[in-house]
């Protein structure tokens, strides 16, 4: 039985807000962190852009202030690479825009990092994965989604001077992957999360 006279509650994402305000949040500090994610979710971008960009915006005295930004931004893409001194860019596969995104902040001499958080970077483990998520094996398909999904993001990765994952085991396959230094960061609440419990 479902009861449902519940009173719904009232949301809004807490990341919904305008270019123009996501830049300025970058304008606080002396060094500015620029989350990269293509498009806003409750998963992956919630954890490795929003909620990083909250815990570094927090502590207003280490003079560390950070933003996010996705693919529909890109038409400022010079703004953004102006505005920011590290580019972390989260869990994207690569395409044209990515690699205008990374030369961008590499021209400026800006560092540019790769954030990830699953085994999706190597395709000598693709097999793994479909077997792991029980797909379809015998549909071709699946391998060309897989293998270019998984592709993309490898080069990605290799395109950046570092990367930060969420545990030692994946900073490992990263280092032996792309021999680039990694740093772990684990997946951590946000504040209107903590408000809630």
């Amino acid at each position: 039985m479902f009861a449902l006279d519940i009173a719904t509650v009232p949301y809004t994402d807490p990341w919904n807000q305008s270019l123009e305000a996501r830049l300025g949040m970058l304008g606080r500090g002396h060094r500015r962190v620029a989350y990269y994610y293509e498009a806003a979710n409750n998963s992956t971008f919630r954890y490795r852009a929003y909620n990083m960009a909250q815990v570094l915006n927090h502590d207003v005295g280490r003079g560390v202030s950070a933003s996010y930004f996705f693919a529909a931004d890109l038409h400022r893409i010079d703004d953004i690479a102006n505005s920011a001194d590290v580019l972390v860019i989260c869990r994207s596969g690569y395409n044209h825009q990515i690699g205008q995104l990374i030369a961008k902040f590499k021209l400026r001499g800006k560092r540019v990092l790769f954030d990830i958080d699953d085994f999706v970077f190597n395709t000598d483990y693709t097999h793994l994965i479909v077997n792991t998520l029980g797909l379809d094996k015998a549909d071709p398909l699946v391998w060309e989604q897989w293998f270019a999904m998984i592709s993309r993001m490898g080069q990605t990765l290799r395109q950046c001077d570092g990367a930060i994952t969420t545990n030692a085991y994946l900073a490992q396959r990263i280092n032996e992957y792309a021999n680039l230094p990694v740093k772990v960061v684990p997946n951590f609440i946000n504040q209107e999360t903590v408000g809630l419990v």
